[in-house]
């Protein structure tokens, strides 16, 4: 499965690395934009799956959860950044979402390599992603304990 994702990823990213520089005349790509971009989307990978960690912790207390998901990836796609840039909204809204985790899953890495954010900037937004992993993780944790209480295994 990574292997399925990263050589493709690999081919994609170097044909819009070539569009960038030829078809735009915009500069290459710095390496070290390149690598706080991988280390940023890294944490918002480790985001994302805690957050769905926690949100999926909700089946051991509802019997259906189908409907629930579907207003998940409704609420991400658009408070990530995903369906409209969250740049678009006015400043009081964008600090508003900047203090949530959502916008660490996908608008700030693509920030990060269209060189929005450098320097301190930069350090605070990674900053921002690993506290919010740090506290998604201590949440996923205090919701299993709860969760392990109320589980009933039967069988063998």
């Amino acid at each position: 499965m990574i292997y399925q994702f990263v050589i493709p990823s690999l081919f994609i990213w170097g044909g819009v690395e070539v569009y960038r520089v030829f078809g735009l005349g915009l500069k290459v790509t710095s390496p070290d934009r390149v690598i706080f971009f991988l280390v940023s989307c890294i944490l918002s990978f480790f985001i994302y799956v805690l957050f769905d960690f926690c949100f999926g912790m909700v089946a051991f207390y509802t019997t259906y959860i189908f409907g629930l998901n579907l207003i998940k990836q409704a609420v991400l796609s658009f408070l990530t950044g995903q369906l409209i840039p969250l740049t678009f909204f006015p400043q009081t809204v964008q600090k508003v979402f900047n203090l949530l985790p959502f916008s660490s899953m996908n608008y700030v890495p693509v920030m990060i390599y269209l060189g929005k954010y450098s320097g301190r900037g930069m350090l605070l937004v990674l900053g921002r992603q690993l506290l919010w992993v740090v506290i998604l993780y201590a949440a996923g944790e205090l919701i299993w304990r709860q969760v392990i209480r109320r589980l009933i295994v039967l069988g063998g």
